[in-house]
C-alpha cells in the first residue's frame, strides 16, 4: 500500500506518501487516512486544500441544469438539485452548500456536519452524499448509492487512501473512512460488517499477521 500511494504521490503531486508512518527501521507500522494525517499533531491542516474543489463544481454544475439526483435512503427517495450554489432534496430541511476538500475526507464537517440537528430525511442522506463523493459516483450516476462496486474510486479526483486500502484489506471490506455504510441493492457491502446468530468464539488479530504473539482461540 505505501508503495502505491507514493505513486500516487509522484502522479498528482498530492502528499499520499506522507500517510505512511514507519518506525526507526524504516519497516511499515502505520497508513493514516487524509482525515487523520490533516489533524495529526496540528501540522498538516493545509494538506490536500484544493484537491476536490474541482470535482465539487463539477458537481453542482451537473445537478443544475435540470438533471435531478436521486438519493434512496431508508426515508424514501429524495431528489436534489442545485439553486444558487446549494444542493437542495426534497423532505431534507436543511440544504447542502459546496463541501471543502476537508469536509469530503471527514464526511463530518460543513455540510455533513451535526446531522442530528435535522430531520430523518437530512440524517439518511447525509451518508449517501458524502460516500458518493469519497467513491467519486456522483458523475457516474445520477441516483445513490450507485453501483457496482468496481466503479468506485475509478474517476479522479478520489479518495487514494480509501481505494488502496479496500485493496489490501481482506476480502476488500473494511472501514475506509466515515459512511461507508451506504451501498446499492446486491452489491457486496464495503464497511465489514460480521453478522453471526450464535457465535461462540470470536478471534482478533492486534498488530498484523507477522506478529507472532498471536494463538487462534487463546483467549476466548
Amino acid at each position: 500500500m505505501s508503495k502505491n500511494l507514493a505513486t500516487q504521490a509522484s502522479k498528482d503531486g498530492q502528499p499520499w506518501d506522507k500517510l505512511t508512518v514507519k518506525n526507526n527501521k524504516g519497516q511499515l507500522v502505520r497508513v493514516l487516512s487524509p482525515n487523520t494525517y490533516r489533524g495529526f499533531d496540528n501540522k498538516n491542516g493545509n494538506a490536500f486544500n484544493g484537491y476536490w474543489e474541482p470535482y465539487v463544481n463539477q458537481v453542482y454544475s451537473k445537478y443544475s441544469n435540470g438533471n435531478n439526483l436521486l438519493l434512496y435512503t431508508s426515508a424514501g427517495t429524495s431528489s436534489c438539485s442545485v439553486t444558487n450554489n446549494q444542493l437542495n432534496c426534497y423532505g431534507d430541511n436543511q440544504g447542502y452548500p459546496k463541501p471543502s476538500s476537508a469536509d469530503i475526507f471527514s464526511c463530518n464537517t460543513g455540510p455533513f456536519g451535526n446531522i442530528t440537528q435535522y430531520n430523518n430525511q437530512h440524517q439518511q442522506n447525509v451518508p449517501i452524499l458524502c460516500s458518493a463523493f469519497v467513491r467519486s459516483m456522483l458523475l457516474v450516476s445520477g441516483s445513490q448509492p450507485a453501483g457496482p462496486v468496481s466503479q468506485y474510486y475509478q474517476n479522479t479526483p478520489t479518495n487514494w487512501y480509501s481505494y488502496y486500502a479496500h485493496n489490501a484489506s481482506f476480502s476488500g471490506v473494511g472501514y475506509a473512512f466515515q459512511f461507508e455504510e451506504p451501498t446499492p441493492a446486491g452489491a457486496q457491502e464495503q464497511w465489514g460488517t460480521i453478522h453471526a446468530q450464535n457465535a461462540a468464539l470470536v478471534d482478533f488479530i492486534v498488530g498484523g499477521f507477522g506478529w507472532g504473539g498471536y494463538a487462534p482461540g487463546q483467549y476466548a
